[in-house]
């Protein structure tokens, strides 16, 4: 009985075997269809849209060696600025407190 079965089992293997062998041949025998053009000049208009963070190479922090409001902003975040260029400029707080004083007292005045 265990010869037959090995007998069925190898028969069932030797035939599975030639079916693969057959099935690569006529993969292989098949045309690929081709298309070829001449190439020429244009203008390229692939487009690549992803969503992501940008971060620059280096971060600068500014200050002011004094206390105030910031009156002119030159630059945006990312903006390039010189060295030496004016950044920012900044109204100090005993500045701001004269002018409304002063404010004050015109208006008293009148």
């Amino acid at each position: 009985m265990m010869h037959l079965i090995l007998t069925v089992l190898l028969a069932l293997l030797a035939q599975a075997c030639g079916r693969v062998e057959e099935s690569t041949e006529t993969a292989a025998a098949r045309p690929v269809r081709v298309r070829v053009v001449q190439a020429r000049r244009g203008e390229i208009t692939a487009v690549l849209e992803v969503t992501g963070e940008v971060e620059g190479l280096r971060v600068l922090r500014l200050a002011s060696p004094v206390a105030g409001r910031v009156a002119f902003l030159a630059a945006r975040p990312g903006d390039r600025i010189a060295e030496g260029e004016v950044a920012a400029r900044v109204v100090p707080l005993e500045s701001e407190a004269a002018l409304q004083g002063f404010a004050m007292l015109e208006g008293a005045a009148a």
